[in-house]
């Protein structure tokens, strides 16, 4: 898989897609025209309104969880009898 630093370029997403399956040809296209931008800067100002500062953040029960996948289980399950 694509070096995580590298998913931060252009041609580092195209790859990181192809890697998926996607057609590069039409995720190209996409990133081109930005159909999705003005979503994603909504969802981002959104984020940062609710004071989310890292990926992945996950909220449980009310709970803000900034982590590791093996957080949230944990915040989730925490206090459930096993």
């Amino acid at each position: 898989m694509t070096g995580s630093q590298d998913a931060y370029t252009r041609d580092g997403a195209i790859a990181l897609a192809e890697e998926f399956g996607l057609d590069a040809g039409v995720f190209s296209q996409c990133l081109d025209e930005q159909v999705h931008l003005p979503r994603i800067e909504q969802l981002a100002r959104a984020a940062s309104r609710a004071g989310v500062q890292s990926t992945p953040t996950l909220v449980v029960d009310g709970v803000q969880v900034e982590s590791t996948a093996e957080a949230v289980i944990e915040a989730a399950t925490a206090g459930t009898p096993q």
